[in-house]
């Protein structure tokens, strides 16, 4: 940490290079390298899943802090380089679509109660979205499997994310009918079930909500 101080241009370099000799996984010290980047604009993006989430992480708990606490760029400065950080933000996500992918699974779960059982049965079914949404939620289950990687799971989920936007776009969850209003959320339930497998959703927890 103090070469790092000395030379903040080998932040980065320096966790790669002492995970490796931790013992750590080449995944996990790719990761911590890849955490830095982009250290400038034009700089290189990370390539991995793991580096982009904690690249990702660690931008936003530094903007969500500084904001928080009122220190926040002016015109004429920027210390803690916030707008330096927004942008880096952007551009993984430009570069990682499927993380915004799981933005959708999120919503999914933020309009879930808690306890709700995840089950339904499908000829309750009548919406042509939620036909839909049922329908990739079956072909998703039928490829994940309980040890997927996160990028792997990223990968099959894709096929939900349209039918889960349209999902909310075309139906009323809470339906004022006890019936309908239960199959839907036994829906919505199973599909975070399903991304349970594999997203720590406690660890998600205060993005989610």
């Amino acid at each position: 940490s103090q070469m790092v101080i000395e030379l903040t241009s080998l932040a980065g370099v320096m966790a790669r290079e002492y995970a490796r000799r931790a013992g750590e996984s080449e995944t996990v010290s790719q990761a911590l390298f890849e955490m830095e980047l982009p250290r400038s604009a034009g700089d290189a993006l990370p390539e991995t899943t793991p580096g982009a989430l904690l690249a990702l992480a660690d931008r936003l708990d530094l903007l969500v802090g500084l904001f928080g606490i009122g220190a926040t760029p002016t015109g004429s400065s920027d210390p803690f380089g916030l707008r330096r950080a927004a942008l880096g933000v952007v551009n993984i996500l430009r570069s990682f679509p499927v993380l915004r992918d799981i933005t959708a699974l999120q919503r999914v779960r933020r309009i879930v109660p808690t306890g709700t059982v995840s089950s339904y049965h499908p000829d309750k079914l009548s919406e042509p979205t939620e036909v839909a949404l049922h329908d990739a939620l079956r072909k998703v289950s039928a490829v994940v499997e309980e040890n997927s990687t996160l990028g792997e799971f990223a990968d099959a989920a894709n096929a939900l994310t349209n039918p889960i936007n349209a999902f909310f776009d075309g139906v009323l969850v809470m339906a004022d009918d006890p019936e309908v209003r239960n199959t839907r959320l036994g829906l919505l339930a199973s599909i975070c079930e399903l991304a349970g497998t594999v997203i720590d959703w406690q660890a998600l927890g205060t993005a989610g909500r």
